[in-house]
């Protein structure tokens, strides 16, 4: 066997050690086997443990950088070699030198599989997120040890995460699953794929997922805890599960609180779930917790501050924030916005703006709000069909088992009713779609209850004279 092959086969033994991301156990390899070797051979092992150190991010930067400076005075030649380079590149990206570390990336993507795969690293610390992007679609992972195979897949995509690219993202992050053998970095992939799953609105498959790796809570950090709680937070909410939303992001409020670093994500769900359950003036403390931690999402949540106070009766207020927010033009739900202002002014009485409000949100698409409003206008001036006309639109178009939805089922049986059984088949419907999300206590609970033994009387008895 020649020296060269024993060097490879010494950093391809440490490299099956990384397979755990044994560091310790590799470093520890790496400073038994270093003093037997030559000076050439040194060299490489330095430069070999260059790599391991990148592979921690910006911690190690003054060890992996010593070990470069080690192994160049070994060998001068191996400073102009494309792994030397791209590693000093990945450590500079992490400081002020950004352009002697973009020339050095340039350097390594002119080396193998693992130079060019650190080159993309480099330039996605550097925010060049589009050539780190064009590097790693040329790339597989062939070249590769597995240490360094799951490595490219969750960095491919992290970017492809970051550009929207949700769907592609997903397979890149499933890919590196396969190959990582670490719990600790099976979790942490596996949050991120969940956050994906919830951008995609796979909220099952994001459960599942979720489900899987809570046995995996104990052995993680703090911070990785409050991720987990938040994002399953969000799942829950996301599929209507509010007592379990709610549970979750108590949980993830109680961490940050432990870490010291309150943020806006968690006190924004923590509102939402607790207006999911009915509790519009505890979330209103939330939402306004949520409006001093932000200076991007501050139109949002004044829509928040203002759909809670109209659920807690105060139109008043409701208005004031809701004016705000149609003061911001780049508002992205500024028809849902108007239609909630429409909501406000109807419960102060003010019909007539209210109609005029609601009917222009309408055209703006905002359908569930805009509809329900017209849909109470008319209730108010007994347009019993013009009524029908809103609530059947809102039953069409809102979500099943929602708030709008439940209120579009429960009038338009009611309505029916009150026009006389003419249509009892429908009646029968809507009252039974409505009684399956209305909780028993509610007083509407016997009220369809009543609709529907009535409806299936009048279906009877016109069975039987069709029979006669």
């Amino acid at each position: 066997m020649t020296r060269l092959q024993g060097l490879q086969d010494t950093i391809q033994n440490i490299q099956q050690i990384m397979q755990e991301d044994r560091f310790d156990l590799a470093f520890q390899t790496l400073d038994q086997i270093y003093p037997t070797k030559n000076e050439q051979e040194r060299a490489q092992l330095a430069l070999f443990a260059a790599e391991l150190y990148a592979l921690h991010g910006p911690e190690l930067t003054d060890e992996g950088l010593g070990a470069l400076v080690s192994a160049a005075e070994l060998d001068e030649s191996i400073a102009e070699t494309p792994r030397f380079q791209v590693l000093r590149g990945f450590f500079l990206s992490y400081g002020e030198e950004t352009e002697d570390a973009r020339e050095d990336a340039h350097a390594g993507m002119k080396g193998d599989e693992v130079s060019r795969f650190f080159a993309a690293c480099t330039l996605m610390n550097l925010g060049e997120d589009a050539e780190a992007r064009s590097i790693l679609e040329k790339l597989s992972d062939n070249g590769m040890p597995l240490h360094l195979q799951w490595r490219y897949h969750a960095w491919y995509g992290k970017l492809l995460d970051q550009s929207g690219e949700f769907g592609p993202a997903s397979e890149q992050y499933r890919a590196a699953l396969r190959i990582v053998k670490v719990p600790w970095h099976q979790f942490v992939l596996s949050l991120d794929l969940s956050n994906i799953l919830l951008s995609l609105n796979e909220l099952q498959d994001a459960q599942k997922l979720l489900d899987y790796m809570a046995s995996h809570l104990d052995q993680v950090t703090p911070e990785q805890k409050l991720q987990y709680a938040y994002t399953i937070a969000q799942v829950h909410l996301n599929q209507g599960h509010y007592p379990e939303s709610l549970k979750w992001i108590e949980d993830a409020d109680a961490l940050e609180r432990e870490l010291g670093d309150p943020s806006y994500g968690v006190a924004l769900v923590y509102g939402q779930a607790l207006m999911g359950l009915g509790r519009p003036t505890e979330a209103l403390a939330h939402f306004k917790d949520a409006l001093n931690l932000t200076e991007t999402e501050t139109s949002y949540c004044l829509h928040e501050i203002g759909i809670a106070y109209l659920d807690s009766d105060q139109p008043l207020e409701a208005m004031e924030h809701l004016q705000r927010v149609l003061r911001d033009q780049d508002y992205a739900y500024l028809p849902e916005a108007q239609a909630d202002l429409a909501d406000a002014e109807y419960r102060l009485g003010r019909l007539t703006e209210a109609e005029n409000l609601a009917q222009e949100a309408l055209e703006q698409g905002a359908v569930v709000p805009a509809s329900l409003v017209l849909g109470n206008i008319a209730m108010d001036y007994y347009h019993l069909d013009d009524a029908l006309g809103h609530y059947q639109r809102v039953a069409d178009t809102a979500a099943e088992g929602g708030r709008e939805w439940l209120v579009s089922q429960q009038m338009l049986a009611d309505i029916l009713v009150q026009q006389g059984f003419a249509q009892p088949d429908h009646i029968l419907n809507h009252a039974e779609q409505a009684l399956r999300f209305t909780d028993p206590s509610d007083d509407w609970y016997l009220t369809l209850q009543g609709y529907v033994s009535r409806a299936r009387d009048v279906l009877q008895q016109s069975d039987q004279r069709t029979l006669n």
